[in-house]
């Protein structure tokens, strides 16, 4: 009797430790599938993104780029970030290019220092070196892209032309695309194709949201990058970036002036950003708070050609302003001198294009006087010239 009992209790606590068992189970199951991964959090609080986006060649950033964007407009913008750009370096306490943070202290040190130099949030980083870049392009079966002209002069030894219009470029192709230098190209051209590579490479990112929960796509993805998102955040997003539409991505750019240093010993040229930085930081602040709204900024889908005279005294002015609208997106095509020094207040001119690209333009300087005219006998042909006026302080009309 005793041992039938002693079996029936045996019995019954197997039965209830698997009941706890299968509950236990079930609840941790329950507990990873209503886990937020980082990304997702951050769109269900409608907050915009941040990322370094980086490639490198030989260990060493050749394309920078920083990447903001605001998931529930589907609006981004890129600003620039030249290597040789000179600021203190956290950790090194010395002027230096930008890019030895990422020589001296890895991603994360150049995250967080070209984050400090824009002051805005970037959480996250991701760089792709040129094999990783092929691995990349060829996963998502090619990257669309639009090349104005056709391209068939190189410094570099590359694999083929490059043809104009609507191509789709496999992964080598792509690579070969970021490395050639085009004979006679500007700082400005090299700098928007660049960006337009990069736009396109987002979107690209974007159109694997379909297949990035295949274990094999994300092996793949995952191993073509270096992220400081786990693999749950990398996955949510792609398909956050599904919504991005990179026609309507405003690109920018650091502005300053170059002068020459010496950093860590040697003699450089480095690009020290305007008024300390406050200008980009001033800059990036309003492209920021612009991209969740509606909006449309200067910039924006198209580029606006601009011609800029100097209507007073001072001295390489026009220079200083170009460099102002090239920072906003604008592509300046001739500065010089109005036909007068004596001019009191600035003028925005329309040439008979879109008014809009005018009204764009004076919002950048806040310019009230906006007019329409057609140019009459030579000069540059641009959609918009710029006369500055003695209100006119080097950053806004006064």
């Amino acid at each position: 009797m005793g041992a039938k009992g002693e079996r029936h209790v045996d019995a019954g606590v197997v039965f209830v430790f698997l009941i706890l068992l299968v509950v236990g189970v079930a609840a941790l199951v329950l507990y990873f599938q209503v886990q937020t991964d980082e990304i997702s959090s951050r769109v269900e609080n409608n907050e915009d993104l941040g990322f370094l986006f980086v490639i490198t060649e030989d260990g060493q950033p050749v394309l920078t780029q920083a990447f903001l964007y605001a998931p529930a407009t589907g609006r981004g913008s890129l600003i620039d970030i030249p290597g040789d750009t000179g600021t203190i370096v956290s950790g090194l306490d010395r002027v230096d290019r930008i890019d030895s943070a990422f020589t001296e202290g890895g991603a994360n040190a150049y995250r967080s220092q070209v984050a400090s130099m824009l002051g805005t949030e970037l959480p996250y980083y991701f760089f792709l070196d040129g094999d990783g870049l092929e691995r990349l392009v060829d996963l998502a079966e090619g990257l669309p892209l639009f090349i104005a002209a056709g391209i068939s002069d190189y410094t570099l030894d590359v694999s083929g032309l490059f043809p104009s219009g609507n191509v789709v470029l496999d992964g080598r192709k792509a690579r070969d695309y970021l490395e050639f230098a085009e004979l006679g190209e500007r700082d400005v051209e090299r700098v928007a194709r660049r960006q337009s590579f990069v736009g396109r490479a987002i979107s690209m990112i974007g159109s694997l949201a379909n297949v990035i929960d295949d274990d094999e796509v994300a092996r793949v993805f995952i191993g073509a990058v270096q992220t400081n998102l786990d693999q749950r955040s990398v996955r949510s997003l792609v398909r956050v970036l599904a919504e991005f539409e990179p026609e309507r991505i405003v690109t920018r750019r650091v502005q300053g002036t170059v002068r020459s240093v010496e950093a860590n010993g040697v003699e450089q040229e480095l690009l020290f950003p305007h008024f300390e930085g406050q200008w980009l930081r001033e800059t990036v602040r309003q492209v920021r708070e612009s991209l969740s709204s509606e909006q449309q900024l200067p910039g924006e889908g198209v580029v606006i050609s601009l011609e800029i005279l100097n209507g007073t005294g001072a001295t390489g002015l026009a220079r200083r302003t170009q460099e102002l609208f090239e920072s906003h997106g604008f592509d300046v095509r001739s500065i010089g001198n109005a036909e007068t020094s004596d001019v009191e207040s600035t003028l925005v001119i329309s040439r008979g294009t879109e008014r809009m690209y005018a009204e764009r333009t004076a919002e950048v300087i806040r310019a009230e006087r906006v007019l329409t005219q057609e140019r009459e006998g030579d000069g540059p042909i641009v959609d918009v010239t710029v006369i500055i006026g003695k209100d006119f302080d080097g950053r806004y009309v006064r």
